[in-house]
């Protein structure tokens, strides 16, 4: 079972997922995705504004995507990744649609638009099992990743496609007042409990 640990930046992902595979003897897969942003750093990047903006994103979220998606599917069969597919269709679904009120769109940057989602929406299923963690602990800034004040939109945009594309048993959503770490970790093994269960039975 190949299980993501999904959000918006700095939720506690990582840290949440690094402890998820020690308690359960799986392979964490980090995917780092800063090393695709060879020209511009990532708040750089957010800063890009305009049809140049919005086309310089859609190339950087396709050499995303494979990234990724790559590293998911090389990856050992019982392993924890820090991002897939739905995370990088979360961000392009936000930034892109932000850039498209920037400019004068015509009906070809809507196309390339639909197709862009639609290519990253194919790799959905390279992942069995997704927690969506929201907001909630202490916001840390840090040079390499987007800034707070987008953290809670880009939250809803999780939420909302998860539930238009994500089947209901495939995901879970921490709740936003749960932010004690050890609580944390006992929902996530309990629900992956679970998973293993009824995966050993099928």
């Amino acid at each position: 079972m190949k299980i993501c640990f999904s959000g918006a930046h700095r939720t506690g992902k990582t840290t949440l997922a690094e402890r998820i595979a020690v308690d359960h003897d799986l392979i964490m897969y980090y995917t780092r995705v800063e090393k695709t942003f060879k020209k511009r750093s990532v708040k750089e990047a957010e800063s890009l504004r305009g049809k140049d903006g919005f086309y310089w994103r859609i190339v950087q979220q396709n050499v995303i995507c494979n990234h990724v998606t790559q590293q998911i599917m090389r990856g050992e069969q019982y392993s924890v990744f820090d991002r897939s597919a739905f995370d990088v269709y979360c961000y392009s679904e936000f930034f892109l649609s932000n850039l498209l009120g920037d400019f004068k769109a015509g009906r070809e940057d809507f196309r390339a638009f639909e197709s862009h989602l639609g290519m990253i929406r194919q790799h959905f299923d390279s992942i069995d099992f997704t927690f969506i963690i929201q907001p909630g602990i202490p916001f840390e800034d840090d040079a390499g990743s987007c800034s707070l004040d987008i953290q809670e939109s880009l939250n809803e945009v999780f939420l909302n496609v998860a539930d238009r594309y994500l089947p209901k048993d495939k995901y879970f959503v921490m709740p936003k007042e749960v932010t004690d770490f050890e609580e944390r970790v006992k929902i996530c093994s309990d629900i992956l409990k679970e998973k293993f269960d009824l995966a050993l039975m099928a």
